[in-house]
């Protein structure tokens, strides 16, 4: 199994960072790594997103909502083909890093006989180059409303 885990500290609470996370009709104005994201917000819902990979072309993907907890994490997973072909696991965890900072880790874990190939591997680097992107992004999103909502429910 592979994975791509990123973090990065943003001075704001738990609450601010989710919100934005959480907006899915937003994401075409801040984030330049999953550019369209559509669908409910539920556990169990089928999503529709676009991601662009730096130097690569729009691909979409129709993963489902495994865990939707506000404030705290969100995670999907979607596949190609059958789960034994490629599998991958996106997640979102929020945790509380201080008083009005939010630590958001941001992976996904591939599993399946694709990702076993080694095929994958430039796509990979690539990917966690767009995780990166979008977690500044973020950052820079809740941090410019200024100041900090305090700790997360």
């Amino acid at each position: 199994m592979e994975k791509i885990e990123t973090e990065i500290v943003i001075e704001t609470g738990a609450a601010t960072v989710w919100r934005h996370l959480a907006d899915f009709s937003s994401y075409p104005q801040w984030n330049p790594f999953i550019t369209r994201i559509e669908g409910p917000l539920a556990e169990g819902a089928r999503i529709c997103f676009t991601a662009v990979i730096k130097g690569g072309r729009p691909a979409t993907f129709y993963p489902v909502l495994t865990i939707v907890k506000p404030g705290q994490e969100l995670r999907w997973v979607g596949k190609l083909g059958f789960s034994w072909i490629f599998q991958g696991e996106h997640i979102f965890k929020l945790e509380e890093n201080g008083p009005g900072k939010t630590r958001l880790t941001h992976m996904e874990k591939f599993s399946g006989l694709l990702n076993a190939t080694g095929l994958v591997d430039g796509m990979l680097r690539k990917t966690r180059d767009g995780f990166v992107q979008m977690n500044e992004a973020l950052k820079t999103l809740c941090e410019g409303e200024g100041g900090t909502d305090g700790p997360s429910a």
